[in-house]
């Protein structure tokens, strides 16, 4: 619907650990290092940084250089920061920066949590029944109270819920 490719020219010549990933090593906004490449998809890619004032680990998410072109995408992005920054739950991650890279792209600062997809926490940490069901209960209250302040999360898939080192997502 939104004629978002598949697979981007960036998806196919870089891979997470890429040393010529123009990103890795920039300084964003003066302040966010980026570190490493630790995510991608549809809209973005999304990288481990650090405040190099404060050296606290964020996680950057920027859109792709090809949708950075189309007004109406980066208009959804930052609505995208905008809605999540407002709601405010300890089971949805904060964000709590915005802006562009030297190049046109468009991209969000937001808490970097150390954790695996829900699936893959789930077969690592061989939970039971009663303990997946728990996990995606805590799951279902979180986007139950982002609904409840007017925000829909257009693309809930497991890859997108993250529980981190301690169980909580």
């Amino acid at each position: 619907v939104d004629a978002t490719r598949l697979v981007t020219s960036s998806q196919m010549s870089a891979s997470p650990l890429d040393p010529d990933d123009p990103l890795i090593g920039r300084v964003l906004a003066g302040k966010y290092v980026v570190e490493r490449r630790i995510g991608e998809g549809g809209m973005g890619l999304v990288y481990e940084g650090v405040h190099r004032d404060i050296d606290k680990r964020v996680a950057i998410k920027v859109l792709r250089d090809d949708l950075s072109r189309r007004p109406e995408v980066v208009a959804r992005f930052r609505q995208e920061a905008k809605s999540a920054s407002r709601i405010g739950h300890e089971h949805i991650v904060d964000i709590f920066d915005f802006g562009e890279t030297t190049r046109g792209a468009s991209y969000f600062v937001m808490e970097f949590l150390d954790g695996l997809p829900l699936d893959r926490y789930a077969e690592e940490e061989r939970l039971d029944r009663p303990a997946r069901v728990a996990l995606f209960d805590r799951l279902c209250a979180a986007v139950s109270y982002a609904h409840r302040c007017g925000v829909v999360h257009r693309d809930l898939k497991p890859d997108n819920g993250l529980v981190d080192r301690t169980g909580e997502p």
